[in-house]
């Protein structure tokens, strides 16, 4: 669970520094008995999801890890506001993607 958060978190974080021009990424993991919830948050130039490069796989590897981790993933992107990404799961054993 830990390395698929990590590839995730490392994933987004570059998205935000390679392509958003973002000034501030707030990163946040939070545990709970319940879950864990993994947030990236940039203030970059977000991205249009129906325009997207299909060369570039950031996004396919965050989706497939997130899959892999039975974790539910949000991607929510405001046009020249930011991005942020959102993976939550249930902390249970088995979630070793």
């Amino acid at each position: 669970m830990e390395a698929g958060l990590l590839r995730i978190a490392k994933e987004a974080l570059n998205n935000a520094l390679q392509h958003a021009n973002a000034t501030r990424i707030d990163l946040g993991l939070s545990l709970s008995a319940e879950q864990v919830q993994l947030m990236i948050h940039d203030d970059g130039c977000g991205f249009d999801p129906q325009n997207i490069d299909t060369s570039r796989h950031g996004l396919v590897g965050i989706t497939e890890r997130a899959r892999l981790l039975t974790a539910d993933l949000s991607i929510e992107i405001q046009l020249n506001e930011g991005t942020r990404v959102t993976a939550t799961l249930v902390a249970t054993r088995g979630n070793d993607a």
